[in-house]
């Protein structure tokens, strides 16, 4: 799946992932149930996302191989080329610029072990007062205590308060904004993390009441259509940069499941290749887009129907297969495909025809949507994980019981309720423990991210103290002048011969 393809002819799309954590302390109920306390106040969650943060800054893979090989402040650089900082209330994971959507993948489960490393050790300084060496990174003696979790929830029960999965993906100058607007309106049908929120404000207790399972609890949360300055904030969409111009899709999901996630980033990877290429030159406009977006969110019974434009009435996956799936096909004729792409694109041609037919109880569908595996989980399977540590208490009523697995399944720590499931259902695996290791320890090859870390530790390495260097993704300076600057503004190209050239240059400038 690794085969050599002529890059010019590639699929290929850099993108990567930011993603919010809420970090804090369950609630403190019978078998640890781990759903986060409504009630946590923003300066318990910043505390709480320093000491993860603290933790990862002093943490030695092997006892010699920093975690964090630079921070200032409470922004870091990760050692596999990841970002990690504090964003308003919440601790942020920022993945390195990845060239497809299975690179991706990788740093995204990178990131979620990063937590569950940091988490452990913040656990274990809390009950023993040092960090210690223990199996399956779990102190034997501390079952009892309540621990600092950290869950990729998008929202709480109340969805105003939101935390973000942003997906970006690097674009053209003359990309056609409008003519992907759909298809981010449509794509939770197949790729919607689900959860329960509360459109109800009120006590803990009232909320949980009026909540509702919906597909995309970030879609409910979601204020406009298109983002920008000022107070837009919670767009579907947005475009940012300067140099580089990419798709901010703040409206991401905060999916788990391995083949969730990566038929996300494949097939939105392929849409804007097809707009790029002109595959797709223009597209119905939706009537109401942001309401649509919420509308479907809240339809999990399949009949999805969406108002156009001209005032007539489509379903939303015929919409899917007539704008995009067909597109992204005459796509793969003209361009090389991987071995990744092929599966991404057999994998979700089978899911939209069997969606499309109402076979949403089918098991190949059931294992790979990750909202349909959640509601499935909790209709039918909820019995058979009675006990699972972290789910149920058996005083509990059954709204809350529910509530309380959603969460358990985004929540990446000590119980891990999603592997749990994973494991007993048997979902499709696709990466190895290899793969993994591979994302934890380094940033992809060959990529601006590997440039970017091997510039840091020749800069700190010849004396530059990491408060005087500012990192950004396409510059490190060293104030207070702009005399010790560099920029490396292009994603492509970077080889190991061209890295040393830019690390010669570097201790030149440096001297």
């Amino acid at each position: 799946m690794r085969s050599e393809i002529n890059e010019m002819r590639r699929i290929q799309k850099w993108q990567g992932i930011e993603q919010e954590f809420r970090v804090g302390m369950p609630h403190r109920q019978p078998h640890h149930q781990q759903h986060p306390r409504q009630q946590q106040t923003f300066q318990e969650s910043i505390e709480a996302g320093i000491s993860i943060f603290k933790a990862l800054k002093s943490h030695k893979f092997f006892g010699s191989i920093p975690a964090m090989i630079y921070s200032r402040g409470y922004d870091g650089i990760l050692r596999n080329g990841s970002r990690i900082y504090l964003c308003n209330f919440s601790l942020e994971i920022a993945t390195p610029e990845c060239r497809n959507a299975f690179e991706l993948l990788k740093y995204d489960k990178a990131m979620e072990f990063y937590m569950q490393i940091a988490s452990e050790i913040v656990n274990c300084v809390s009950e023993r007062g040092y960090e210690c060496e223990h199996e399956n990174g779990l102190c034997a003696d501390a079952a009892d205590v309540v621990r600092v979790c950290v869950w990729r929830a998008n929202t709480e029960l109340n969805p105003s308060f939101t935390r973000g999965t942003h997906e970006n993906y690097a674009i053209s100058r003359d990309f056609k904004k409008e003519n992907i607007l759909p298809f981010l309106v449509l794509k939770p049908i197949f790729f919607g993390a689900g959860g329960y929120v509360s459109e109800k404000l009120g006590s803990e207790k009232e909320m949980i009441n009026a909540a509702e399972y919906v597909i995309s609890p970030r879609a409910i949360a979601t204020k406009y259509v298109y983002g920008g300055g000022g107070e837009r904030k919670h767009p579907i969409f947005s475009i940012k940069g300067i140099t580089n111009l990419r798709i901010h899709v703040d409206s991401g999901e905060g999916l788990r499941l391995e083949v969730a996630r990566f038929l996300n980033n494949a097939i939105t990877s392929f849409v804007i290749c097809a707009i790029e290429d002109e595959k797709i030159r223009r597209v119905d406009k939706l009537e109401e887009p942001l309401a649509t977006f919420k509308a479907i969110s809240r339809e999990t019974g399949g009949e999805w129907k969406i108002k156009l434009g001209n005032g007539s009435t489509v379903g939303a996956i015929d919409y899917i297969n007539s704008h995009y799936l067909d597109a992204i096909e005459g796509l793969f004729e003209e361009k090389e495909a991987s071995e990744w792409d092929i599966y991404a694109l057999k994998t979700f041609k089978r899911l939209v025809e069997k969606m499309n037919a109402g076979l949403l109880e089918d098991e190949f569908v059931v294992k790979r949507v990750e909202w349909l595996l959640k509601m499935h989980l909790l209709e039918r399977e909820m019995l058979q994980f009675e006990g699972v540590d972290g789910v149920v208490s058996g005083s509990e009523s059954e709204k809350r019981m529910r509530i309380a697995a959603c969460f358990a399944f985004s929540n990446v720590c000590d119980a891990d309720f999603y592997e749990a499931v994973a494991d007993e259902i048997g979902v499709e695996r696709l990466l190895s423990d290899e793969d993994i290791a591979d994302a934890l320890l380094n940033p992809p090859r060959n990529s601006r991210a590997s440039l970017r870390n091997r510039l840091l530790e020749e800069i700190i390495g010849m004396g530059e103290h990491p408060d005087n260097i500012f990192v950004r993704w396409n510059r490190i300076i060293c104030p207070p002048t702009r005399e010790k600057e560099v920029i490396f503004d292009e994603l492509d190209g970077w080889d190991e011969r061209r890295i040393e050239e830019e690390v010669h240059k570097v201790r030149m400038k440096w001297k």
